[in-house]
């Protein structure tokens, strides 16, 4: 069993950096949510991204603690570099703002649509330490980049298919086998990665591996490979402008700009090559952008500061004994009087309410019927209510459900609501709830829990009403919010030490495959912490991202001798 040592200690690492990205099917599963007043009366959802990922990531987990367990790992611990304890203790924070949840089921088990729940935090913890340990030898990393690269190319075959309105995820017997799906968007890119901006993570993750991987099998005199990573090298910058990821072309646009700078005497040394490249590069961005009719150019129109959300009707408070109005920077209010039919309505002041009608109206409050006033303002309704039985004020959702209307806290001016496709309206309304969870966190996967949803003003403004933030749409906010901002700190901390020591330990020629392959993944760090910034940490490339982190921190010349691909697996004990 000698000549498998060295395929069973990579075959999990294999699986989750190749295998794990293309996992797709359809899968139903209970939400547990339906009487949240935020989210739809949905029992059961369907899943086609999410879950099979997940069982593939739970998979691989478990197989590397078998081998950690039957390499017995702890005697290495003590010779682990001491900036490891930062994730380390990230995970002890998790798992306490999990235990400290108000829905601790749904943090350990993670929401539907998210699936970002506690195991799978520890889960990328355990896929971060064996990739340390894991892969020493050069041969081993020769194999897992083969393997990757393969991956990529099924990847970019099926962003092509995509592109041209051919989705082969949706056709004949691959669309049986999956579940069954319809093509989501005609001519985006979002391969088998959730979203699009997703697939601009993964290139970001990625391409830095590709350009590597080009220099050292040019310098090595090999055209074959040479030629198969410049394939693939296109076929990610085709799925990157395919997909309208803006995050994505930032992110590589900021990662190779640094890695340019840190390596340019390498930049200097191909710089007729590279300037072919950059033309060919703008040459797909120019043909995908035609194909499209010009919505990618477009798309980037979007990323402005408008002035929107500056409206007339400022904020509808349900409160206790009567209900607050803000319009045009003056305070209304109304109660209404009575029980049951014989309800009546009283305002205050009583004029100057010519931008709002109202009547009376009968509505379903679970089996019993409840009497309210239903209010109008331009095309908006507005549905009150205080016959629930406790003499309080509700207003009745999109949802059919009803909840209290709330003026929510923001950090930022309204005019940056817009910014980033409606990011800053979230990040406004996430950043003072910092300030809440600065020990411990409202839980993995909880963000939806604790975002003020029923600030049903300020989504009325941007037409959100029907729109529902299970996640930050940045990756530090959801950690800030989740598992506290001290455990934000420790791994902003990590990152930091982590890059610092990669960029230190880089400096000199390359001469392995291995040197060229850790190198580029510094350059990956780089780009998915910039994508960070915009998108949230997902199942979907979370793992891709974790597993890179640990090879790298591995690869760069840390004390660690007596690792487990070191380690004859023939040798082994129970």
């Amino acid at each position: 069993m000698k000549k498998w040592d060295k395929w069973i200690t990579l075959a999990p690492i294999a699986l989750v950096l190749a295998f794990l990205p293309l996992v797709v099917g359809r899968i139903n599963s209970k939400t547990y949510t339906e009487n949240e007043p935020w989210l739809p009366a949905n029992a059961v959802e369907s899943d086609f991204f999410l879950y099979g990922k997940l069982f593939v990531l739970f998979f691989c987990c478990l197989f590397m603690i078998v081998i950690l367990a039957r390499m017995r790992f702890w005697r290495q611990i003590h010779e682990m570099p001491k900036y490891l304890l930062l994730p380390i203790l990230y995970g002890g924070f998790a798992m306490a703002s999990s235990l400290h949840a108000n829905h601790p089921f749904l943090s350990v088990r993670g929401m539907t649509g998210n699936m970002q729940g506690l195991f799978v935090i520890l889960s990328y913890l355990v896929v971060f330490f064996y990739s340390f340990f894991g892969v020493k030898k050069t041969e081993n990393i020769s194999i897992l980049i083969k393997i990757l690269g393969v991956s990529i190319g099924i990847l970019g075959v099926i962003g092509i298919s995509q592109f041209v309105g051919f989705d082969l995820l949706s056709m004949g017997f691959v669309k049986e086998f999956l579940g069954g799906r319809k093509a989501r968007v005609s001519h985006f890119i979002y391969l088998t990665l959730y979203h699009w901006n997703y697939v601009g993570s993964y290139v970001s993750l990625l391409l830095p591996v590709t350009v590597a991987m080009i220099v050292y099998f040019h310098e090595a005199g090999k055209k074959r490979e040479r030629t198969f990573w410049f394939v693939l090298f296109y076929l990610l910058i085709f799925c990157l402008f395919g997909s309208q990821s803006r995050t994505g072309t930032l992110a590589v646009l900021v990662s190779f700009c640094i890695g340019g700078v840190k390596y340019r005497n390498k930049v200097c040394q191909y710089k007729k090559t590279i300037l072919c490249v950059l033309v060919s590069v703008l040459a797909i961005l120019f043909f995908c952008n035609w194909y499209i009719t010009g919505d990618i150019f477009g798309k980037w129109q979007q990323v402005r500061f408008s002035t929107k959300g500056s409206k007339k009707l400022s904020y509808i408070e349900t409160k206790d004994n009567h209900v607050k109005i803000r319009y045009k920077k003056k305070n209304y209010s109304f109660v209404i009087e009575g029980s049951g039919e014989n309800i009546t309505l009283k305002k205050t002041p009583d004029r100057k309410w010519k931008a709002f009608s109202f009547e009376k109206k009968a509505f379903a409050d679970g089996e019993k019927t409840v009497y309210g006033y239903e209010m109008k303002y331009k095309k908006s309704v507005w549905r009150f209510t205080n016959q629930r039985g406790d003499g309080k004020y509700y207003y009745l959702n999109a949802n059919g459900k009803w909840d209290l209307c709330i003026h929510a806290e923001t950090a930022l001016p309204s005019w940056m609501n817009e910014v980033a496709s409606l990011r800053g309206f979230v990040w406004s309304r996430t950043i003072p709830l910092l300030k809440d969870y600065v020990l411990l966190g409202a839980g993995p996967d909880q963000f939806g829990f604790v975002f003020p949803h029923n600030d049903y003003v300020a989504r009325y403004q941007y037409d959100l009403l029907t729109t529902y933030y299970k996640k930050p749409h940045n990756y530090y906010l959801q950690m800030g919010i989740e598992t506290g901002c001290l455990s934000l700190v420790l791994m902003l901390a990590f990152f930091v030490i982590f890059l610092k020591r990669g960029f230190a330990a880089a400096k000199g020629k390359c001469h392995t495959q291995k040197e060229y392959f850790i190198r580029a993944i510094l350059i990956s760090v780089l780009g998915y912490l910039f994508a960070g910034m915009f998108n949230d940490s997902m199942v979907v490339t979370a793992p891709v991202f974790w597993c890179l982190l640990g090879l790298g921190a591995g690869g760069m010349g840390d004390r660690v001798r007596n690792t487990i691909s070191s380690v004859s697996y023939t040798h082994l004990r129970a």
